[in-house]
């Protein structure tokens, strides 16, 4: 196995090589069932390390499925998958935003208003965020 496989945890554990494959085959909603098998609590070996990186790639999975999903107009489904990757990823401001768009398509301003402003906190730079913030507030007047 070589050094780069080791570091990323590839041969280490099956299910996690196994859910891997499917995210990068995009496979994504098949990934994170995947994904959430890594190392269950009946396991007597646990590596924290692949729970870890599990966790990352379930938050992924969840942000391309709400992608999906807003690509789709579906935007109750956007919203549970971007909540669900945030409550992974708490601190990722495009995950915030892209929730604050779910929200607002589906009558929700304020709730996308107080999404942006997190994003922002998180990311003072957030043009984008900034622009969907004023269009929001100018829209619910």
């Amino acid at each position: 196995m070589s050094l780069l496989s080791k570091v990323w945890s590839l041969g280490r554990n099956e299910q996690y090589d196994r859910a891997l494959r499917l995210f990068d085959q995009g496979r994504y909603e098949d990934a994170i069932i995947a994904f959430e098998q890594v190392n269950p609590a009946t396991q007597n070996r646990r590596d924290a390390f692949t729970e870890r990186l599990s966790l990352f790639y379930i938050a992924e999975s969840y942000a391309q499925v709400g992608q999906s999903a807003i690509t789709g107009q579906q935007w109750a489904r956007a919203e549970d998958c971007y909540r669900r990757a945030l409550a992974i990823h708490p601190h990722y401001a495009d995950l915030n935003f892209n929730l604050a768009v779910a929200l607002r398509a589906q009558g929700k301003p304020q709730e996308a208003i107080d999404t942006l402003v997190t994003a922002i906190a998180i990311n003072p730079h957030y043009a984008k965020a900034f622009l969907f913030q004023g269009v929001t507030l100018y829209e619910i007047g």
